[in-house]
C-alpha cells in the first residue's frame, strides 16, 4: 500500500507533531515524525522532529544519531549543535557552531547554536 501526502497534508502533520512536543506528547509526536521521515526522507522536518522528541525525553544521544544520519544542511547542523550541547559534548557543539558562523548560516541558526552552547 502506497501512501501519498500532498504538501498541505505534510505541513499539517508536521505542525501536529511540533504541537505534540510542546504539549509533552513526545511519544505521539515521534510516530508522526517517523512517518514524515519515511514519506519524504529528503526533507529536514522528519529528522528534526525526531531529534526534538528525543531531546524532550532526555535522550540526547538518540537525537545526535538521528541528526548525523540526515542529509546535512545548516538547519540540521544547528540542531546537531543543540543535541551535542545537551549531551554535554561542548567540543563538538563548538565545532558545529563555528562551522555555522564560517559558512554564513542564517542568523536564527547561528543564534540558536550560540544559545545552545552557552547553556551547555
Amino acid at each position: 500500500m502506497t501512501i501519498e501526502l500532498n504538501t498541505e497534508g505534510y505541513k499539517l502533520l508536521a505542525e501536529i507533531g511540533f504541537l505534540g512536543i510542546s504539549r509533552g506528547m513526545a511519544q505521539q509526536a515521534e510516530v508522526v515524525f517517523s512517518a514524515l521521515h519515511r514519506l519524504r526522507p529528503e526533507e529536514e522536518t522528519g529528522p528534526i522532529g525526531l531529534a526534538l522528541t528525543h531531546l524532550a525525553a532526555n535522550e540526547a544521544q538518540a537525537a545526535v544519531q538521528v541528526l548525523e544520519k540526515a542529509r546535512q544542511s545548516d538547519t540540521i547542523i544547528a540542531f546537531r549543535c543543540l543535541a551535542h550541547a545537551r549531551l554535554g559534548d561542548r567540543d563538538t557543539a563548538r565545532e558545529l557552531r563555528d562551522e555555522l558562523h564560517e559558512t554564513g548560516a542564517a542568523e536564527t541558526l547561528t543564534a540558536m547554536a550560540d544559545g545552545a552552547l552557552a547553556e551547555a
